[in-house]
């Protein structure tokens, strides 16, 4: 995956992949959060939420991020939030989700690393939002 991407906030950032290994068993045809097993719901579209990449867009507000993802949980990169990771390379729908997760902590060694790998990162000192996604049919 390669993402150019411009009118960002300035910040911190990780990128998600949301992974639908049977897409046709999404909710209404239509895949979205519910079909990756959130909050232990029924997972039948076997979708799931792991961690891409992250990073930091400076003040021209221009993201540029890069990451590849291998078949199986053993070649997940990082965090897997829930799901069986990327199962159906070739039958899939992939959304990647930039999540914004405020101002870098620079002086916060392990709290910038958490901005940038984890879902949650810092989230709690400051409300963390997705500002864009793109959906990828199989």
């Amino acid at each position: 995956m390669n993402l150019e991407t411009t009118d960002l906030p300035v910040g911190a950032y990780s990128v998600w992949w949301v992974i639908f290994n049977k897409p046709s068993e999404c909710t209404n045809g239509t895949c979205g959060a519910v079909d990756t097993g959130k909050g232990g719901a029924p997972n039948p579209a076997e979708g799931t939420l792991l961690w891409a990449t992250g990073g930091i867009v400076g003040p021209d507000r221009n993201g540029h991020f890069s990451a590849s993802l291998g078949v199986g949980p053993k070649k997940a990169p990082g965090e897997v939030r829930r799901g069986p990771t990327l199962t159906n390379p070739l039958g899939a729908e992939v959304h990647v989700v930039l999540r914004f997760h405020g101002s870098p902590a620079w002086g916060e060694p392990d709290v910038l690393t958490s901005q940038l790998t984890t879902f949650a990162g810092d989230c709690d000192n400051f409300s963390c939002f997705n500002p864009q996604s793109v959906a990828h049919k199989p």
